[in-house]
């Protein structure tokens, strides 16, 4: 198991969603790890061994010993290289399917497969593996595994077989989403499975309690038609129902919302009936558009008022502590680039919160994230931030939420989100690591109020950190987060002298708020009166924009974050066709070179015998009579087709008497010859016999043909099997144009569907690295016309992704 999937289950995070294919990976390197040894993994050891030994960045031994053989010795080195790639603890570090696939091939090119290599113990001189067993891999382990993201998307294409098998094969691997899909085929059917309606429950149950709001849901409403039925037990029953419909309603499932509303307003279930408390379920699904919901609250709100709650009764309403039915909770996503202000805002922040200020002695400044010459005081709150003296550096590593409280107004509460900020000079891939963290903790708010962008105002154009900043964010922000939930902050200025123009920002901000929060940015035993006064009037200023920005943030309605998933998945799916296309485009490279090697000895068995022919039949050659010490009987009508009726013949005759002929053996049997099948008078003794010699100008070329006359040989026997081969390889290759034809279709819908999403999605931040490695592959293909023809279909897809950006 992937170190990632091992800490979440050690440290009981269940709902953490850290399963990604590259988990795959690492298990594909410890199965390869098996075979290459054939031993079993940590043989001996204890369960908590083991887990600690991986987690602390450990693994197996990849001693190679001494092998008597070199070349097998360079086989297994490559193996470990494969290995150890497989095996990086950080996951997206670990080699990528398509390079995975592209080394293996390479082994077999470099060392075809032979009975005689094996990799066992006895040729290995490393006293561990003198014990080791041979391991059968498990049979779960397939080479045609497929993301379980792949599956969801053939079930929405209404490929339900292929779906099955996906959801059925990531089951098997312990994937609790792919155990909810599972119980879904078995209650709906659709065609590949026989219909299952207690085994559907039971893996509803278990994904249930893997907190899959679907599963909670539909676990909960199949106990309720089973509640119809039994006779006994029914409080039981009733208390299951409830809790499962109030988990999936706590994880913000609207059905199960009007469930809860519909059982509290109604008093069903068993439940004191409370139609205060339903009215709150009830309104929150009627704002999602649950048509029963608007229609259950019509016929309610028209009936006698309700009882007003009392307080356990708001406490059992939970969709996570009544945020919705409150609509006093916002919850603010801050991102911006490294160094531009976001940790100085939240000291900020807190200030604000907690009365702070610059004034006073001692200095009465809250401090939440130390600074560079501030430490914390807040020790409430919890951070994440390293180095702080180096501004170009992201000091910020996890996301943290920092809570606070209107103090003019206890019931309003106000979550802000600090990110770790992009365009780190730790390079690209710390910024798709950043991304990744930034778009779980979307995921896991489950609701934004807003996005509040934080840029240095003081920069006069956008600088090229900023753009690549703007562009990352562009590509992971759904449109329906920046109609009116964007804010912008500019930081380090005043209104009056801020050079940022919002106008070049991606999206129309809601709206724009300056502030110059210098009491963080120097030494407090350096400042004079002078220095005092001017950080106490910046101070003020601030006060007034976060009171402003806090009262603007009141106004805006909180909305779920379920696009962000959305465009996840559809990104994604992006990726692992893209991956496919790649791969497919490397097959048909590979099965090119292997057709031209076939027409190549086709053409040179073809062209010798066309030689031939041309020679035979044109006359290139020169014909001529020559002695040769004994007689032979010819025909005059013959002869010069080089036709010898009887050689050697022994007939002894004078002056050509044509009797005496019928006795030569040719024609002793009969009226005609029985080679020429012509009469005895036609025929004549000659002690010479017909040469055939080629030209002078066209002996040397027909030598230097038949100068190998092995190879010759050997490549017209094989003219019909190469030309069979030749015949397989271009049905494969026309079965791979069709492949990766239907590719780009499917690449070309998942991006129409994400442009929906996010109109600013730039595909080719997203694709050209794909795409470049497709050009590199297709550059070593040799064939001009298929070199051509690909290079072709990859310009197809580079002018749809380029249209898409235009559009």
């Amino acid at each position: 198991m992937a170190p990632e999937l091992i800490n979440k289950y050690k440290n009981g995070n269940i709902k953490e969603n850290t399963y990604t294919f590259n988990s795959e990976i690492f298990s594909f390197g410890m199965l390869i790890w098996e075979l290459c040894y054939e031993k079993i993994p940590y043989e001996g050891w204890n369960f908590n061994e083991i887990l600690n030994h991986v987690l602390d960045g450990k693994r197996e031994d990849l001693s190679h010993g001494n092998l008597n053989d070199p070349v097998k010795e360079e086989i297994l080195l490559e193996f470990i290289k494969i290995i150890r790639a497989a095996w990086k603890h950080i996951s997206h570090e670990r080699i990528s399917v398509t390079n995975l696939h592209q080394k293996l091939e390479e082994l077999i090119e470099t060392y075809p497969i032979l009975n005689d290599i094996s990799l066992n113990k006895k040729m290995l001189n490393v006293n561990k593996m003198n014990t080791a067993k041979p391991v059968t891999p498990e049979p779960e382990i397939h080479s045609s595994y497929i993301p379980l993201e792949e599956g969801i998307r053939l079930h929405q294409s209404k490929q339900y077989k292929k779906a099955w098998q996906c959801f059925e094969e990531n089951a098997n691997l312990g994937n609790l989403k792919a155990k909810y899909w599972q119980g879904y085929y078995l209650y709906h059917e659709y065609g590949v499975v026989t219909q299952d309606i207690e085994k559907a429950k039971q893996l509803y149950k278990e994904a249930a309690n893997g907190d899959h709001p679907d599963a909670q849901y539909r676990y909960a409403a199949l106990l309720l038609q089973e509640l119809k039925k039994e006779d006994n037990n029914k409080e039981d029953y009733c208390k299951e129902i409830l809790h499962y419909f109030k988990l999936a309603a706590n994880n913000y499932h609207i059905d199960a919302i009007y469930c809860m509303g519909d059982i509290y307003a109604k008093g069903k279930l068993q439940v004191r009936q409370n139609k205060e408390l339903g009215l709150l379920y009830l309104r929150l699904a009627a704002e999602n558009n649950h048509l029963k919901a608007i229609d259950l609250l019509k016929e309610l709100e028209t009936s006698t008022q309700p009882e007003p709650m009392d307080i356990e009764d708001v406490k059992s309403f939970s969709p996570k502590k009544m945020e919705y039915a409150s609509e006093k909770e916002s919850k603010i996503l801050l991102l911006g680039t490294t160094g531009e202000g976001k940790s100085t805002f939240i000291n900020r922040l807190t200030n604000h919160f907690k009365e702070g200020n610059p004034k006073g002695n001692p200095l009465n400044l809250k401090i939440a994230i130390p600074t560079k010459y501030l430490g914390v005081t807040e020790n409430e709150f919890m951070h994440s931030e390293e180095d702080v003296k180096n501004q170009k550096k992201s000091q910020t590593k996890e996301c943290q939420t920092y809570n606070f409280t209107d103090p003019k107004d206890h019931t309003n509460k106000f979550i802000f989100i600090d990110t770790p900020g992009l365009s780190d000079v730790e390079g690209v891939e710390r910024d798709k690591e950043n991304i990744e963290k930034i778009i779980k903790i979307i995921l896991d708010v489950k609701r934004l109020s807003g996005i509040a962008i934080v840029a240095n105002g003081t920069n006069v154009r956008l600088t090229a950190t900023m753009k690549s900043t703007l562009a990352q964010l562009s590509n992971n922000l759904p449109d329906d987060f920046l109609d009116n939930n964007l804010l912008m902050i500019l930081t380090k200025c005043k209104k009056y002298n801020s050079n940022f123009e919002p106008e070049t920002f991606f999206a129309k901000p809601k709206a724009v708020f300056y502030m110059d929060n210098s009491a963080f940015h120097s030494d407090p035993k350096t400042w004079d009166e002078d220095a005092l006064n001017h950080i106490v009037d910046d101070w003020n200023i601030s006060k007034k924009s976060i009171e402003n920005l806090l009262d603007t943030i009141k106004t805006m309605p909180s909305k779920p974050t379920t696009t962000f998933n959305e465009m996840q998945i559809k990104k994604n799916n992006i990726k692992i066709e893209i991956e496919k296309l790649s791969i497919n485009i490397n097959k048909i490279r590979q099965i090119q070179d292997k057709l031209d090697e076939h027409r190549e000895v086709m053409k040179n068995a073809s062209d010798i015998k066309k030689f031939l022919n041309f020679i035979a039949e044109d006359g290139f050659y020169v014909k001529e009579f020559v002695k040769v010490g004994h007689k032979n009987t010819y025909c005059f009508e013959h002869m010069y087709d080089g036709i010898i009726c009887h050689r050697y013949c022994g007939l002894e005759y004078n002056n050509q008497d044509t009797n005496e002929l019928r006795k030569c053996i040719c024609l002793s049997e009969g009226e005609l010859c029985t080679k020429c099948r012509c009469g005895p008078e036609r025929h004549f003794q000659l002690d010479e016999e017909l040469k055939y010699e080629l030209r002078s100008n066209f002996a040397e070329e027909l030598n230097k043909l038949l100068k190998d006359e092995k190879n010759f040989k050997k490549a017209t026997e094989d003219f019909c099997d190469r030309k069979s081969d030749a015949n397989s390889c271009e049905d494969f290759l026309n079965q791979l144009d069709s492949e990766a034809e239907s590719l780009y279709h499917c690449i070309c819908q998942h991006c129409k569907e994400l442009r929906r999403i996010c109109t600013r999605f730039n595909f080719a931040i997203e694709l050209q690295a794909n795409i470049e490695n497709m050009k590199k592959c297709t550059k070593t293909i040799k064939n001009l016309e298929r070199n051509e023809k690909t290079m072709h279909f990859i310009a197809k897809l580079e002018q749809f992704i380029c249209g898409q950006l235009k559009n």
